[in-house]
């Protein structure tokens, strides 16, 4: 599996970054490659001990190994478990780091690619995050998912059976506890409040009809 990799160079005129990424990679994934099917920080990109970091010292290797926008994604996806066996214990302390740390354009280069990344993924993982990132109250969680789907949908053009796919799989994931149920209940009412007030422009047909009030 080819990831994308956006290393600092060693040198660099007037303090700009350069760049490298390499084709065919799969950015949603990871920053990082990781040894192909093992799991392993150890066998890829990852110094020896990396998985036995504390959150904090995992952040600032990468702030030291990689660009703003790269450590923004490793930490989304470390705290996903997208990364194998190098995970974050506590995303709203990794990210804090990271917010402490930076300065100036890179401040504002990992604020931006933090909130894109995490805004862009799928349904249930934006849910898992934002309950990670405890920045929603835990009894509007549900409905705020809901309220802001409907521009998810438009802006990101999604057919009615990417709809479908991610309302199911966000309901298969909520499923295994009580709260999450409730959670998953509140999204589809937020849903439906925000279908009958924006209306069906930009949003399939057959969910507009399936979901509306």
């Amino acid at each position: 599996m080819c990831m994308i990799i956006e290393r600092i160079p060693a040198s660099s005129e007037s303090g700009k970054i350069r760049r490298f990424a390499i084709a065919g990679c799969m950015a949603a994934l990871s920053v990082i490659s990781v040894a192909c099917g093992s799991g392993s920080a150890e066998g890829g990109a990852f110094p020896e001990g990396f998985a036995a970091m504390d959150d904090a010292a995992k952040v600032e290797y990468m702030m030291k190994t990689v660009v703003p926008d790269s450590v923004a994604r490793f930490i989304c996806n470390a705290a996903l478990g997208h990364l194998g066996n190098v995970g974050i214990d506590t995303l709203s302390m990794a990210s804090l780091y990271a917010y402490e740390h930076y300065k100036d354009d890179e401040l504002q280069s990992f604020q931006a690619a933090y909130d894109a990344y995490s805004e862009n993924l799928p349904l249930n993982e934006k849910m898992k995050l934002r309950k990670l990132a405890a920045q929603d109250d835990p009894d509007r969680l549900g409905y705020n998912l809901g309220l802001e789907y409907v521009s998810d949908i438009r802006e990101g053009r999604k057919t009615a059976a990417e709809v479908e796919s991610e309302i199911a799989a966000m309901q298969q994931v909520c499923a295994a506890n009580p709260e999450d149920s409730l959670t998953f209940r509140r999204f589809i009412k937020g849903f439906q409040i925000a279908l009958d007030k924006d209306g069906a422009e930009g949003i399939p047909k057959e969910i507009f009809e399936k979901y509306k009030q």
